[in-house]
């Protein structure tokens, strides 16, 4: 049986196999979660792994980013609050008494 006379049936078996065959021959990839670094060889990666800082230093850049928000918000509560009041002492000022 010549391949042109294979039924469509044999043809997509086929091209499962070699599918298969390409996604097994790849070699593994070893991602960083931190920098997002791709190594092919686990002892390269292991030895990134042990000085990659990235994550930490960004979670502490947003932590302190995070508190000089909160420490923003406070001024401005406090402002606003003061705001108020003065408002109030006006309001009370303009009223007519009886």
């Amino acid at each position: 049986m010549e391949y042109n006379e294979y039924p469509p049936l044999f043809a997509i078996q086929d091209l499962i196999v070699l599918i298969i065959c390409i996604e097994c021959a790849k070699e593994p990839e070893y991602r960083c979660e931190n920098c997002d670094k791709v190594y092919k060889q686990e002892s390269r990666y292991k030895s990134h792994i042990v000085g990659c800082h990235v994550r930490e230093v960004s979670i502490s850049t947003a932590s302190s980013d995070f508190s000089e928000l909160l420490r923003q918000n406070r001024e401005m509560m406090d402002i606003m609050r003061k705001q108020q009041e003065t408002i109030q002492l006006l309001v009370t000022q303009l009223l007519p008494r009886d």
